[in-house]
């Protein structure tokens, strides 16, 4: 972190989070320190509430079940001046989320564009781990899932990828992933909204 005095010194960088996650920078180093020294301003976010960004712009935090070893986890709901998106990087499955109330599929439906979870492709990916220990949503299991949905004007695009994912490289996996209407998500793409 190269934000306070020993490098940059920024002044009023605004760290946007649920009540959860601001709890936690403020009572943790390094982030405390920063806090307390002006370089970072927090800012609280609620699910559920819209925060308009700009006048073509809004994001809207949805809550999401993920482990809380530290805070909780959002997704974010993004109303461009064209466009809609959900980014939703890190959640620990699709039932438990459907047990909470939402449905991928309708989440899906609601959008555009949605940039979903897809850490792993299969359990076998991690040999000697219990993979239910680091709760995510196969891609396998997203495809199906999405199977009828994904459609011309829906893009899905898998990110948050594991190192060892097999969809990072060409392979069968890859394209097992892209004939079920799945994108893989890449640094540097830009997605226009």
């Amino acid at each position: 972190m190269q934000f306070g005095r020993e490098a940059m010194d920024w002044r009023g960088l605004q760290l946007w989070g649920t009540p959860s996650v601001l709890s936690f920078f403020s009572s943790n180093e390094p982030w405390r320190t920063y806090i307390s020294n002006g370089n970072f301003l927090l800012r609280q976010l609620q699910p559920g509430a819209a925060l308009q960004l700009s006048e073509h712009v809004s994001v809207t935090p949805a809550a999401v079940p993920h482990r809380a070893e530290f805070s909780n986890a959002v997704g974010f709901y993004i109303k461009g001046s064209c466009k809609t998106a959900f980014y939703l990087p890190d959640i620990d499955s699709w039932d438990a989320w459907q047990a909470a109330g939402t449905d991928i599929r309708q989440v899906v439906q609601s959008v555009d564009l949605a940039l979903l979870d897809g850490c792993f492709y299969s359990a076998a990916e991690l040999p000697g781990r219990d993979i239910s220990q680091i709760p995510h949503p196969l891609i396998t299991d997203t495809a199906q899932r999405l199977k009828g949905v994904i459609t011309g004007d829906k893009s899905v695009v898998m990110v948050h990828l594991n190192h060892s994912n097999p969809c990072y490289r060409d392979g069968p996996e890859r394209e097992q992933a892209l004939a079920a209407g799945l994108q893989i998500g890449c640094q540097g793409d830009v997605y226009s909204l």
